[in-house]
């Protein structure tokens, strides 16, 4: 049961118990405790809801959203990352692009496998259409997602495929 529907079921039974005095007549209490029930039921009743509605599960919308962050807000690259760029520019100007020569652009989702979040993580390391990921090595891609290389393999046939019925 999630915890959303058992803080609602609390603020309703507080709720309940906040009428109870205006209701039944009980002997042997004082207005001043009754005034001092009424009140402290009411409120416990009123937090139990707001923290119910507090714990209530994002929708999928809400979830899906991802979050920009500025170049502001990052920190100055390393010298590592600095060398790995540098090692990837030197190995794209060494590969011979098979499939540049393709004068469409085929949108990632398109391809078998990739949905939007997908396209957007594709997006991300530099990939932005189904050229790009036919041109990519998979276990290079695979390494960036931290996925298994045979979904890349897949993901990168399919785009060969793709590109070669629209040629």
């Amino acid at each position: 049961m999630r915890l959303d529907y058992t803080m609602y079921i609390l603020g309703v039974f507080l709720l309940i118990l906040t009428i109870v005095p205006f209701i039944v007549e009980i002997q042997g209490i004082d207005d001043n405790i009754k005034l001092i029930w009424v009140i402290s039921s009411a409120i416990l009743g009123v937090l139990s809801f707001a923290l119910g509605y507090s714990q209530k599960p994002k929708t999928k919308a809400q979830a899906c959203q991802i979050e920009e962050t500025s170049c502001k807000d990052e920190p100055k690259s390393s010298i590592k990352e600095n060398v790995e760029m540098k090692e990837e520019n030197e190995f794209k100007s060494k590969k011979t692009e098979k499939y540049s020569s393709y004068k469409i652009e085929i949108d990632l989702i398109r391809v078998k496998g990739i949905g939007q979040k997908r396209a957007i993580q594709l997006k991300e390391i530099g990939i932005n259409t189904a050229n790009d990921l036919a041109n990519e090595p998979s276990e290079k891609i695979a390494k960036k997602l931290n996925i298994s290389p045979k979904i890349t393999k897949k993901w990168k046939n399919d785009a060969e495929q793709l590109l070669k019925n629209t040629k």
